[in-house]
């Protein structure tokens, strides 16, 4: 049987960061059709060469090749030309922007098209999800035949049609949602801790150590700034 076409060659890489040795003569190899599966502990530099291979990071020495040609990526798009893609562990979002433009960051104009220079176009792109929300919840509201249901369905779509105009505001209300929900969580669990109580005839409270930390000021080292810090563990009272 024929050996598969190498499609990625790792070879020596070395990664340092300041104080941490990520990534200590690191290679491997993917063959066509491949599925290589990366393992290791916390810390093991998993992460660290991912990104390296996908252009995020810079190795200090060491190759990348691609298809028997060595490549220097300068960023993730240009390992997205050579047909290397990432999906991220943690989310690698942008907050202040919509989820609809973190999608097509990057790509705005070969994706998605926002109007040209027509600005009553641009405006009219921009409120069409909020169209659609509300179209749709006409549509649901007509569905279940009843002209109570249709006023419902339009309240409640003109309700997400600005929400989804506006994601500041929507973010504030889930913020807000979210707060009062976690206040009267804890003031239902206050009230069945109370009753518990009340019931039992012996109370026993478990008493886990916490971990408090205590951060230092931080110091400037060959052109970095490092923190410092001490773990102390204290026991809290249950009473």
């Amino acid at each position: 049987m024929a050996e598969q076409e190498v499609v990625l060659e790792v070879e020596g890489i070395v990664k340092r960061f300041p104080g941490v040795l990520a990534n200590d003569n690191v290679s491997l190899t993917l063959h066509r059709g491949e599925i290589l599966a990366l393992l290791g502990e916390n810390g093991a530099g998993k992460s660290t060469l991912m990104n390296i291979v996908y252009g995020l990071y810079h190795q200090d020495s060491g190759a990348i090749r691609v298809k028997g040609r060595e490549v220097q990526f300068a960023s993730p798009r240009d390992a997205i030309q050579s047909g290397i893609g990432m999906v991220h562990q943690h989310f690698q979002l942008i907050p202040v922007m919509t989820v609809a433009e973190n999608v097509v960051l990057g790509e705005e104009e070969g994706v998605a098209f926002t109007g040209g220079s027509n600005p009553l176009l641009q405006r009219l792109i921009e409120r069409l999800p909020s169209v659609l929300v509300f179209i749709l919840s006409m549509i649901l509201g007509f569905s279940l035949g009843e002209w109570r249901y249709v006023f419902g369905g339009a309240v409640i779509g003109a309700a997400a049609g600005v929400l989804v105009a506006f994601p500041p505001l929507a973010r504030w209300l889930w913020g807000a949602a979210w707060r009062v929900g976690v206040a009267f969580l804890a003031i239902w669990i206050a009230a069945r801790m109370e009753l518990i109580t009340q019931v039992a005839l012996t109370d026993i409270a478990l008493r886990q150590k916490v971990e408090t930390f205590d951060e230092e000021r931080p110091q400037e080292m060959d052109g970095y700034t490092v923190k410092g810090g001490t773990v102390e563990r204290a026991r809290i009272s249950f009473d």
